[in-house]
């Protein structure tokens, strides 16, 4: 692994990291904003269409309040979007740092694709891990009855609320306060780890693990959060429309 840069290694810490206090408010105000915010839209949108209160549109609108309402939380704690901005390091360094998240994506993509068709062939049946990793990533079950307001908040969330919540969060406010504390190496394998654990299901495990260690690596070694971002998206951008092709072509059990 490349040695980050003294920015990430050195000590003293530097003052724009975000502290413990940074972290608690931040997640408190983002429990109750999302509980606030998930609620009015969820009563506000059955009471203003009926007749979607059988469909999927009250679910995707709420999960997608969840999300924004991180972002939210943190322009609040940090006193605008700006210092926020600035004490998580979601800022531009240069297209260099770009192209490092592209052949980071790029590599653990290949690495990820090769453990499922490992695992797959282990278990007699080469594509189903592969398949139920797109089918739990994904909202591939909604995908059939999914109307524009549905294809709307799919899109948002995948393009850019997902990538944009979980990076600041991970990479952005917990990256920072841990790495006041401990190594950039325990603070890239604890970041992981979390993030691995947030995405619930086993079969995503080993993707989220190697994508974890790549965005962690990725952000110490550029010091921002953004090339990591651009991965992120990327990534969610990929199994979305892989998942729109085995739809289409009816290929998913």
């Amino acid at each position: 692994m490349t040695a980050a840069p003294a920015a990430e290694t050195s000590r003293p810490v530097p003052a724009a990291r975000s502290t413990g206090a940074d972290v608690l408010k931040s997640l408190g105000l983002w429990i109750v904003l999302a509980g606030i915010a998930g609620s009015a839209a969820w009563f506000g949108l059955n009471a203003a269409v009926p007749a979607w209160r059988s469909t999927n549109a009250p679910v995707l609108l709420v999960v997608a309040v969840v999300y924004a309402a991180f972002p939210a939380s943190l322009a609040i704690v940090f006193g605008g979007w700006k210092a926020m901005a600035a004490r998580l390091r979601l800022r531009w360094t240069s297209w260099h740092d770009i192209y490092w998240g592209i052949a980071l994506w790029a590599g653990a993509t290949l690495a990820a694709t090769a453990v499922y068709l490992v695992w797959g062939a282990a278990t007699g049946d080469v594509w189903g891990p592969g398949l139920a990793v797109i089918r739990d990533a994904t909202d591939m079950a909604r995908f059939p009855a999914a109307g524009a307001f549905d294809w709307a908040m799919i899109l948002v969330r995948v393009f850019f609320l997902a990538g944009l919540t979980e990076e600041l969060l991970f990479r952005g406010l917990l990256f920072g306060w841990l790495r006041r504390h401990v190594s950039v190496t325990a603070t890239i394998l604890l970041t992981t780890g979390l993030f691995t654990i947030e995405h619930i299901y086993p079969v995503i495990f080993p993707l989220a693990l190697m994508y974890g260690v790549a965005l962690g690596w990725l952000r110490a070694r550029t010091g921002s959060v953004l090339p990591g971002l651009v991965t992120h998206i990327l990534t969610d951008g990929t199994m979305f429309l892989i998942a729109a092709v085995l739809v289409l072509h009816h290929v998913a059990g």
